[in-house]
């Protein structure tokens, strides 16, 4: 509570924000709270839609942004066309973080928003996020992280405002299901959202497919562990799988963890 009152204090020093919105637990929580202090009318969400963001995550921004009656902005961006992207560099957070923010500030400003915020927490400053060095050149301002938001007191703050995104997965690009270095396009990409969605319906709701050189693994909470490997559950995801093009399906036995991707990149 003293962290969420240190927050609207923060943000009464603003007359109108700019956010990057993608309907996930941080950007609604701080756009809910912004619209709280300034009024709907005075923030503008802006959600980025490109190939490595999934289709229901852009439907999920536009209904939470009608919910929080804030006006929605959708910006497309053709990412694959940028080589560095394609090619999954190991800075690929960064380039991508820069083209999308110096589009949000040039449209925040001819909207008549002249400070944009993400909903970045003082996690993320720990971890792997060349993100951050994008947000910091393009002058983004980041009031969870100055406010000493972790993921867990959001999630708190979140369920006591009644927002549905309290306890949602995170959902990061779907860039991330690949190794630094290996070339990505749409089928692959969508491919590996449309598995992610199946293995998900039959009540995983955290899940990662990671790309491996003739196949996927799988990562779920180890919790889940035993019930994936369930013969008749084992024996559904493999076909699918199987009919999807994937030659080789093996289960990370560390379960899921975020950023496993950069675990053999920093070594």
């Amino acid at each position: 509570m003293k962290k969420h009152t240190t927050l609207k204090k923060y943000l009464s020093q603003f007359d109108r924000l700019a956010i990057a919105f993608s309907g996930g637990v941080d950007s609604t929580f701080l756009t809910a709270v912004a619209a709280d202090v300034l009024g709907a009318h005075n923030i503008l969400a802006l959600t980025a839609v490109h190939e490595f963001v999934p289709t229901k995550e852009t439907q999920r921004a536009k209904r939470i942004a009608r919910a929080l009656r804030v006006p929605h902005h959708i910006v497309p961006f053709s990412i694959l066309k940028d080589s560095k992207l394609k090619k999954n560099h190991p800075e690929r957070c960064y380039f991508c973080k820069k083209k999308i923010f110096s589009s949000f500030v040039t449209i925040a400003k001819r909207k008549g928003f002249p400070i944009l915020c993400d909903a970045s927490n003082k996690d993320d400053l720990a971890v792997h996020r060349p993100g951050n060095k994008a947000a910091i050149e393009c002058t983004v301002r980041r009031p969870l992280v100055e406010c000493s938001f972790t993921k867990k007191d959001i999630r708190t703050a979140s369920r006591r405002k009644g927002l549905e995104t309290w306890n949602a997965p995170s959902e990061p690009c779907l860039a991330t299901r690949f190794p630094y270095g290996w070339s990505i396009d749409k089928e692959a990409l969508r491919r590996v959202e449309l598995a992610e969605e199946y293995i998900r319906n039959l009540g995983f709701p955290v899940v990662r497919l990671r790309a491996i050189p003739l196949g996927v693994r799988i990562e779920v909470p180890t919790a889940d562990l035993r019930r994936i490997i369930a013969p008749k559950t084992r024996k559904e995801v493999s076909r699918y799988l199987k009919r999807k093009g994937y030659q080789q399906i093996v289960l990370d036995l560390e379960g899921y963890r975020s950023g496993s991707m950069d675990e053999g990149w920093k070594t």
